[in-house]
C-alpha cells in the first residue's frame, strides 16, 4: 500500500515557494544595485561642474600671481560671460571677486538641482599670501591659518548629492 506522502503529483509549473524564492533573489539584487546606481548618477552630476571649475581655476590663480589680487568678474579674468560658459549639467559659471559660482541647469539630477549654486573660493595663507592657493568648495571651512576670499553663494541643501569632490 502506498503512503499519501509518496504519491506523485503532476508538475505543471512552478510552486509558490519557488516563485517567492525568485522574487526574493531579484529584490536582494535590486537592493544592492539601486544605491550603487544612485551614487554613480550623483558622481556624474558632481564631476561635470568640478571639471568646469578645474578648467577655470588655473586662469584665476595666474591672474592672482601676476597682479596680487583676484579678478572681479569673468571679463577681468579673460573668460566669456557667465551664461556662455556651460556644460552638460552647468547653466553658467561666474567669477566674482575671485570666487567661482557654478549654477546647475535642468539636466542635473532630473531638474531638481536647477538653479542651485556651488561656490569655489580661493583661500590664502594669512602669514604668507604669496604661498599656494587652497580652494574651498561650498560650505567647507578653510584650513587653519587660511583666509578665504569671495562670497559663498552655495545654496544646496545638506541632503543634496555630494557636490565637493575637489580638494
Amino acid at each position: 500500500m502506498k503512503s499519501c506522502l509518496s504519491k506523485e503529483w503532476p508538475s505543471n509549473g512552478f510552486t509558490f515557494i519557488e516563485l517567492l524564492f525568485v522574487i526574493l533573489t531579484i529584490s536582494i539584487l535590486a537592493a544592492i544595485a539601486i544605491p550603487n546606481f544612485t551614487a554613480y548618477k550623483n558622481k556624474t552630476y558632481t564631476l561635470d561642474p568640478e571639471m568646469l571649475f578645474v578648467s577655470v581655476r588655473d586662469t584665476i590663480e595666474e591672474f592672482y600671481q601676476e597682479r596680487g589680487r583676484f579678478p572681479k568678474d569673468n571679463r577681468e579674468a579673460g573668460l566669456q560671460e557667465p551664461d556662455n560658459i556651460q556644460s552638460n549639467f552647468v547653466a553658467s559659471l561666474e567669477v566674482e571677486d575671485g570666487a567661482v559660482h557654478i549654477t546647475y541647469n535642468n539636466k542635473a539630477d532630473d531638474g531638481t538641482l536647477k538653479g542651485y549654486i556651488v561656490t569655489y573660493r580661493p583661500s590664502l595663507f594669512s602669514k604668507n599670501p604669496s604661498a599656494a592657493i587652497v580652494w574651498v568648495c561650498g560650505r567647507q571651512e578653510p584650513p587653519e591659518g587660511f583666509l578665504t576670499v569671495g562670497k559663498d553663494r552655495t545654496n544646496l541643501s545638506d541632503d543634496a548629492p555630494t557636490y565637493c569632490i575637489y580638494k
